[in-house]
């Protein structure tokens, strides 16, 4: 039947899709892996992973110190950073799914203007709960996230019943500008703190609370070294 052969067809195509990204995302994460203050080649780079996952003998030439800055050191950021740009796509796909517009984002909702303005005021007052530690940052910036949509859901009710996609999107728009615009003004005032703040909202995978345990701070240490 017709609609079998287009199942067929979309799944062969789709398979071959697969197949095909993964020496993509290899070579890739090979590429990610490389980059670093220590001058460590993509080739060495891939034979280390391979090694690592395989056990497969390594080149005379790789030395234990490099093996340990790739697999204990960069290797954890690089996943990091897979991990953490699937989760943009994904949460970007049900946005726009949900609303059925292609240009809803969390940044057209205000989600992560929220976010930002949570982060600035924990940088600016100095705000940290001890049970939370290093966690209180990133908590505050998450509820204030949630609390600017639930503000656009409310206001979106507010001014239209039927709470169409649109209203939805406008209004997330306008709560945006709003939270940038108290952002700003904030960064103005405590313009000591602009620094900590814009490089915040950048993100960064560098792992500086030693996460991975003192083999990963080990690790660092020499590659800091090696940048010398």
């Amino acid at each position: 039947m017709r609609w079998q052969r287009q199942y067929i067809q979309m799944y062969t195509t789709n398979r071959k899709l697969v197949l095909l990204s993964i020496p993509i995302v290899f070579i890739i994460f090979c590429i990610g892996a490389s980059i670093g203050s220590s001058n460590i080649n993509i080739l060495d780079t891939a034979q280390i992973l391979i090694h690592k996952m395989f056990s497969l003998p390594l080149n005379s030439n790789i030395t234990p110190k490099e093996v340990s800055i790739i697999w204990t050191l960069r290797v954890p950021r690089v996943l990091l950073a897979f991990l953490v740009g699937g989760s943009l796509a994904v949460s970007g796909s049900v946005v726009q799914s949900v609303l059925k517009n292609e240009l809803a984002s969390p940044y057209t909702l205000g989600v992560s203007s929220g976010a930002s303005l949570g982060a600035g005021l924990v940088i600016i007052l100095g705000i940290n709960i001890s049970f939370l530690g290093n966690l209180t940052l990133p908590l505050i910036g998450f509820l204030f996230g949630l609390l600017t949509v639930y503000g656009v859901i409310v206001f979106s009710s507010k001014i239209d019943k039927t709470m169409s996609n649109n209203t939805i999107i406008l209004s997330g728009m306008v709560f945006s500008l709003f939270v940038n615009a108290l952002l700003t003004t904030l960064t103005s005032i405590f313009h000591e703190d602009l620094k900590s703040i814009t490089m915040w909202q950048m993100g960064s995978f560098s792992m500086k609370g030693n996460i991975f345990g003192e083999e990963n701070k080990e690790s660092e240490d020499k590659e800091k070294e090696d940048g010398e």
